[in-house]
C-alpha cells in the first residue's frame, strides 16, 4: 500500500521540496492509500459507536422510532465510507499534481516558504499559491473573488469568509474561516483583515 503520491522528478532535491510540500498540505495524509484506507476505518468505527448508542437509547424509551432512524443512518454511512470513499479521484489531488507538474515543486516551496497564516484558518498566503493544509492547493492567479459567505447551520446563520476558485488549479468555492463577530460591524471588519492579506481588490456580501 503506497504512502505517498508519486510524481515525476529530475533530481533528489526536487523530492525533497515536493515531499515538503506534500506534507505541509497534508495530501499523502488524506489522498494516498495508506489516508484513504485510515478515513475508511474511522467512519466504520464511527459509524458503529454512534449505531451503539442509539441502540442503548432505545432500550431506555418507549418511543423508538427515531432512534431506530439514527441508528440506521448511523450503520449505512459507516458502510457507504467503507465501500465508496476513495473509489474515485480526489479533486484536489488532480488538481494538486497538475499544478506541481505544470509549475514545478521549486517555484511553489519557494512561495510556500514566505506565505503568512491568515489568522484562524487552515488557509496560508504566498506570493503567487494558496496553501490550504487541510489538502488543497491554488494558484493564486485563480482566485476570482473574496467574499462574505451566508450559510444555514440547523437555522441558525453562520458567515464565513470565502473565495471563489476559477482556473487551471481548481474550480468552486473554498471556505477561509468562520467570522465570529457578534454583529454585522464585526464581522466585516473581520472579513475585510482577511480580504487585505489578497493582492487584489474584491467585493463582498451584504449581511
Amino acid at each position: 500500500m503506497k504512502s505517498k503520491m508519486e510524481l515525476p522528478f529530475a533530481g533528489e532535491s526536487e523530492k525533497e521540496m515536493y515531499g515538503e510540500i506534500d506534507r505541509f498540505l497534508g495530501m499523502s495524509a488524506r489522498y494516498s492509500s495508506a489516508g484513504i484506507w485510515r478515513t475508511k476505518i474511522v467512519s466504520m468505527a464511527g459509524g458503529l459507536i454512534f449505531a451503539a448508542l442509539f441502540y442503548a437509547g432505545m432500550q431506555r424509551t418507549d418511543d423508538k422510532t427515531i432512534l431506530m432512524v439514527l441508528m440506521i443512518i448511523s450503520l449505512l454511512f459507516g458502510i457507504s465510507m467503507l465501500c465508496f470513499y476513495g473509489n474515485k479521484p480526489f479533486p484536489a489531488m488532480i488538481n494538486f499534481k497538475k499544478v506541481i507538474e505544470e509549475d514545478g515543486a521549486e517555484r511553489i516551496y519557494s512561495d510556500m516558504k514566505t506565505a503568512r497564516r491568515i489568522n484562524g484558518s487552515s488557509i496560508y498566503l504566498g506570493s503567487e499559491y494558496v496553501f490550504d493544509t487541510d489538502g488543497q492547493l491554488f494558484r493564486m492567479c485563480d482566485v476570482k473573488n473574496v467574499y462574505i459567505k451566508e450559510m444555514d447551520n440547523k437555522g441558525l446563520k453562520v458567515y464565513y469568509a470565502a473565495m471563489d476558485i476559477s482556473g487551471g488549479s481548481g474550480d468552486g468555492f473554498v471556505i477561509i474561516k468562520r467570522l465570529t463577530g457578534r454583529n454585522e460591524e464585526q464581522r466585516i471588519r473581520q472579513f475585510m483583515e482577511v480580504k487585505k492579506m489578497f493582492a487584489f481588490e474584491s467585493r463582498y456580501t451584504g449581511i
